[in-house]
């Protein structure tokens, strides 16, 4: 729902507390948020969604629902109610459930991260007046630990994984009689269409987290197994989302975990290893996509130190230095992972790539030659040695045709930011997707700023 409802973001204090003060039951802290550094919250407002949007999301009932509704003079709400089921734990009405589609495995349990789609709908009203599908914008909170309503964590901890159902929250279990005008109601009576996406169990955590080092030393290593599977499903998640730098971070936490459990014996290493190359590889994949070659290679090799035979260890390797050019090793190292997986579709592809770029790179090697050439003599004669002829005007005239706008622009916004910004010490670009006419544009304008 909207920001003020399940806010978890951090914010400003205008002044410092002090701890011992606010652990002191006697004392007490007071304190004043800074409202300058507040973002503003964002109201939802279904006529900024496309009408097809709205539409896909408008609450449908049946038919024989809605002659029901006209035939006995009652609410769709109470009608719906009749075919749900009371899921509190004392039965005493303030959530009712029912199934749209079944889920599998085992129901959410407390401490879980979960991760939610869901509209929400007043009585006697078909549009949602909140939605995160219209919003496109995934709901995530601990079960039972996070700022959400009670009624959606009785909800949701009834639930599993890939479950879509309906509920209705009655006033106690949403907002009361107070309400939270203007957009909730006093005593309001609310539906909710949820869809559990996914949840990863977090028991033991935390508890893992605030252990000293000499209490680690006396865990189980199943208890370190299952602590880092949590950290790495949670980085699965965030990978699957595109937030890879924050999978990253998951990631090497769970690998840290592993790293620093005090083995006793050998099968808990080779346990410790097979995991550890998971999460490597993990790791590698990270920095895959956000253009960092060389340590997604650092990674690689890391899980090949613990498994020398690992397939993707080897092919994401080898994509990493395809992508540098270093076109031999690469090829070396995709052939002996096709020697280890002869049915991989994938590795045969990146063969295949790896030589149309091989062609393409012979292609323009004289190309990249005589516009080094050029290079250093340009370099020679900024620096008071021999001159050496301009670029024609029909040069520059073919650069521009064969170089787009958006290109030379983003070259020249990356220029500038180099020679501004003292803390950005290296400006790389990725040499292998570049044609000469581009390689040519940008060295024009990093000269220009010389």
């Amino acid at each position: 729902m909207d920001d003020h409802f399940f806010m978890e973001e951090p914010v400003d204090l205008k002044e410092a507390i002090n701890i011992q003060d606010l652990q002191d039951p006697n004392k007490g802290a007071q304190f004043e948020v800074d409202v300058s550094n507040v973002k503003p919250e964002s109201e939802f407002n279904n006529s900024v969604f496309p009408g097809e949007d709205v539409y896909a999301n408008i609450l449908h009932v049946d038919e024989e629902t809605s002659n029901l509704c006209d035939r006995e003079g009652l609410d769709t709400f109470e009608v719906l109610q009749r075919n749900m089921e009371d899921i509190t734990e004392t039965q005493d009405g303030g959530v009712f459930k029912q199934v749209l589609k079944h889920g599998a495995g085992i129901t959410a349990p407390p401490g879980a991260l979960v991760r939610i789609h869901y509209n929400a709908y007043h009585e006697m009203e078909a549009e949602p007046f909140d939605s995160t599908r219209l919003r496109h914008q995934v709901e995530k909170f601990r079960l039972g630990l996070g700022s959400q309503v009670e009624g959606m964590h009785v909800a949701v901890g009834s639930m599993k994984k890939g479950e879509r159902s309906r509920f209705i929250f009655k006033p106690e279990y949403f907002f009361g009689k107070m309400g939270c005008p203007p957009r909730i109601p006093p005593n309001c009576t609310v539906l909710f269409d949820i869809e559990l996406l996914s949840f990863v169990e977090r028991e033991g955590v935390d508890d893992y987290h605030q252990m000293t080092e000499e209490e680690r030393k006396k865990i189980s290593f199943d208890f370190v197994c299952k602590v880092a599977k949590a950290e790495r499903e949670e980085g699965n998640q965030l990978y699957n989302a595109g937030l890879y730098n924050k999978a990253w971070t998951k990631y090497k936490q769970a690998g840290k975990i592993l790293e620093d459990y005090h083995l006793k014996n050998e099968a808990e290493e080779e346990q410790q290893k097979k995991v550890l190359v998971r999460v490597y590889i993990n790791m590698a994949l990270c920095c895959q996509k956000l253009k960092q070659n060389g340590i997604t290679i650092t990674y690689c090799n890391k899980a090949l130190a613990l498994n020398p035979h690992n397939v993707k260890a080897i092919y994401h390797k080898a994509q990493a230095l395809h992508f540098m050019s270093e076109f031999e090793d690469a090829r070396n190292l995709y052939l002996k992972a096709q020697r280890l997986d002869s049915a991989n579709k994938a590795i045969a592809s990146a063969l295949r790539k790896l030589d149309q770029d091989m062609k393409k790179f012979a292609i323009q090697s004289e190309s990249y030659k005589k516009m080094c050439e050029r290079m250093v003599s340009s370099s020679v004669s900024d620096s008071g040695g021999s001159n050496t002829e301009a670029a024609s005007p029909q040069e520059e005239e073919k650069e521009g045709d064969q170089c787009s706008l958006r290109f030379r622009t983003t070259v020249e916004q990356k220029i500038q930011e180099f020679y501004r910004n003292p803390d950005i010490v290296e400006m790389p670009f990725p040499e292998l997707s570049l044609t000469v006419p581009e390689i040519s544009a940008s060295w024009r304008r990093l000269n220009a700023w010389r």
